[in-house]
């Protein structure tokens, strides 16, 4: 049928490249996680469970498998230049692995170039981990349809930038914040705190840099009223009563 063989008849069927997973251990040191298959898979056997026909319109004899268990797979990663976005998968998040056409085996554990002529190809363990997909259960209850606004967000922290071309607005929600700085932090524009400030130096302020601690202010000390005079009249300070 079109001029195939029926190996290529038979590898059109086995050949996937997406499978849903979920994370059974995370691996910080070499940034890998254990994943456990999550979906049913048919796979092609002499003697299947059952027949079903392929993608070219040919008889295949299936039988269910075993969830796959994958070791050490890379978590795939935003990452360019200097700049990246660190991510830790946990025990029991979902996610999808794409599978690479060839064996990236040497090259995921030193660096070097696939090996040309292994004959590994679409293989499960050959692949990268793609975190979270989302579902009916574990979707965003707060995802943004406006179409001007980003959220980066924890389980008690929240970042969100909107923009809506005109004007920009971000806002930080979380229980601490800490900023560290050794060349300083420079502020343009007013600045209005609801709470307390605390500072554990000093405080300066104006052109002249005015310290809150060492400012002083000169104080006058007040002269006593001179000895009334027999034969004169005291006229009271007016109190603006």
């Amino acid at each position: 049928m079109f001029g195939l063989k029926d190996e290529t008849i038979l590898a059109k069927y086995v050949i996937k490249t997406h499978y849903i997973m979920r994370v059974i251990a995370f691996h910080p040191e070499d940034q890998t996680v254990d994943l456990i298959q999550e979906t049913f898979e048919f796979c092609n056997t002499p003697v299947g469970e059952i027949t079903v026909v392929n993608e070219l319109g040919y008889e295949v004899n299936v039988g269910l498998l075993n969830p796959t268990v994958l070791k050490r797979i890379p978590v795939k990663q935003e990452r360019w230049g200097q700049f990246e976005i660190q991510c830790c998968p946990q025990p029991g998040d979902t996610g999808y692995i794409e599978i690479f056409t060839n064996d990236i085996s040497s090259w995921i554990k030193n660096g070097k170039l696939s090996i040309p002529s292994s004959d590994r190809h679409f293989v499960k363990d050959s692949s990268v981990f793609v975190p979270f997909i989302p579902n009916s259960v574990n979707k965003a209850s707060d995802y943004p349809t406006d179409g001007k606004t980003l959220i980066i967000k924890s389980r008690g922290a929240k970042i969100v930038i909107t923009d809506d071309g005109e004007k920009s607005d971000v806002s930080i929600l979380a229980d601490t914040m800490t900023v560290t700085a050794q060349d300083g932090v420079s502020i343009t524009g007013d600045v209005t705190v609801e709470g307390t400030i605390h500072a554990t130096t000093d405080v300066t302020a104006g052109g002249t840099n005015t310290s809150l601690t060492s400012h002083m202010h000169n104080y006058v000390e007040p002269k006593v009223p001179a000895e009334v005079q027999p034969g004169t009249t005291t006229v009271p300070i007016s109190t603006g009563a």
